[in-house]
């Protein structure tokens, strides 16, 4: 069951990391823009690593 958890917490940082991916873009803050594709990047990994983790 710990797989699914984090594929499920790696999917919703994938969706706030978009988020706020976007606002950096509207905004014009590039730092923001940053931080926010890390996020994205992070959430992939994780729910990667839970998906990968409920086929063991």
């Amino acid at each position: 069951m710990g797989g699914l958890k984090k594929e499920v917490a790696g999917t919703a940082k994938e969706a706030a990391g978009k988020a706020e991916k976007e606002v950096g873009k509207a905004t014009g803050k590039r730092d923001v823009e940053a931080k926010g594709k890390m996020k994205e990047m992070g959430g992939k990994a994780e729910k990667e690593l839970g998906k990968a983790q409920r086929k063991l």
